[in-house]
């Protein structure tokens, strides 16, 4: 039986919608652009992880995860979209879609049991898009969206094109570009809902 086609910005845009909607109390406003690796995230240092969403880990082994993930993903031989899919796969990430949408390459997997974490998986799926951005003739800006079993989406994370350049390029080490992406990981947390009695 074949699962309708989903439009695969659907999940990542009611994603930034949720996730707007509750940062909408704060002042100020800022657009990163894929302009140069010079642009630096909040350290990791000073974020906290959400409980139940990512593992309770103090900081250094949560960026030794993430790390460790990217160290698996890299030794991927991937050079377009098509083997990108296939080697996250033979990785064990459950991709619904990885397609490019203009300038980005968007993703979204499943994160069967988020609650176990999601960090060795945010790491594999960043490591496999260093060879993609090297090998590609006009690599996309990594969109990453994660979902839950039922398909709804929790959380997000990005890699630039540049940070990839960058690392290949030696100026950027493999534990600074991991830790630059977990940066940019944001999840919600799923508030219980119970059945009126």
């Amino acid at each position: 039986m074949s699962r309708p086609r989903r439009d695969p910005a659907a999940g990542r845009r009611a994603f930034l919608a949720a996730a707007a909607a509750a940062t909408a109390a704060l002042a100020g406003c800022s657009e990163e652009q894929d302009v140069t690796h010079e642009e630096v995230p909040e350290p990791v240092e000073e974020r906290q992880p959400l409980h139940h969403r990512l593992p309770d880990l103090p900081v250094p082994q949560y960026l030794e995860t993430v790390e460790a993930g990217v160290e698996e993903g890299i030794a991927a031989d991937v050079d377009d979209e098509e083997s990108l899919r296939e080697a996250l796969e033979e990785r064990d990430v459950a991709v619904e879609v990885l397609e490019r949408d203009g300038r980005f390459l968007l993703v979204e997997h499943v994160a069967d049991a988020p609650e176990a974490g999601v960090l060795e998986d945010v790491g594999v799926v960043a490591g496999a898009f260093l060879p993609y951005a090297v090998g590609s003739e006009d690599p996309g800006r990594l969109e990453a969206t994660l979902l839950q079993a039922d398909g709804s989406p929790f959380g997000s994370y990005d890699a630039l094109v540049t940070w990839a350049l960058s690392h290949d390029g030696s100026e950027l080490p493999l534990g600074a570009y991991a830790e630059l992406v977990a940066a940019t990981l944001e999840t919600e947390q799923e508030v219980p809902v119970e059945a009126e009695s």
